[in-house]
């Protein structure tokens, strides 16, 4: 696996340094239509958090943003990787972002967390259950955020990947505790997912297989 890098150190009190996976090791052209998206995605956040800094930096503070990646699986179905940045402006604190892309390598489409399982709420019900009862176990959360943070709701969950043991999702700090913790992570396993996972879905054979 090769990686892909953009650094920008020009400027003293800016700087600019990204990293993306560029995966290889199959002749599936969808895999890299996924590297494509990755790099392209990856430039836009630079671009974006550039745009943010000529805006609102003040000419003393310093500015900067640096991305790495995990690759969370890649199987003859799904590709999925995190992103991670640590942006800092300016302030006391820094913070840590996260974004999740997963890619049907059989249709060459970008997944949704709906494409993972059987039509209807259930799935969104039954993560919203198992996430707030692992958040509840941890410290340094604000336990009355919990109830709308992981509520069965689409929009509280669009940050997840795909690993070998289960779905993943990331859960921004600012939706259940202070804003300057990190994100935190739920690992739901299939053993509680296979139940609902879609029969003909991306997950169906890690499913079986768990």
């Amino acid at each position: 696996m090769a990686t892909g890098s953009f650094i920008d150190n020009k400027l003293k009190s800016l700087s600019l340094a990204s990293k993306w996976p560029e995966l290889s090791g199959s002749s599936n052209p969808n895999l890299a239509a996924f590297n494509t998206l990755l790099k392209t995605e990856a430039a836009k956040r630079v671009a974006a958090f550039r745009a943010e800094s000529k805006a609102n930096r003040a000419g003393g503070e310093n500015w900067g943003c640096d991305e790495s990646f995990d690759v969370a699986l890649v199987s003859d179905r799904v590709a999925s990787v995190l992103m991670t940045a640590g942006p800092s402006t300016g302030g006391a604190h820094g913070s840590c972002e996260a974004s999740g892309y997963n890619f049907d390598l059989k249709s060459g489409k970008e997944l949704k967390l709906a494409d993972l399982f059987k039509p209807g709420p259930g799935f969104l019900q039954l993560i919203s259950k198992y996430s707030k009862a692992d958040l509840k176990k941890r410290e340094g959360l604000f336990e009355d955020s919990l109830k709308e943070g992981v509520a069965p709701k689409a929009e509280n969950f669009q940050i997840w990947v795909v690993t070998r043991s289960g779905v993943v999702i990331v859960i921004e700090p600012c939706r259940v505790g202070p804003w300057a913790a990190e994100p935190q992570f739920v690992t739901i396993p299939f053993s509680v997912l296979k139940g609902i996972v879609r029969a003909d879905g991306p997950l169906a054979t890690l499913a079986k297989q768990s």
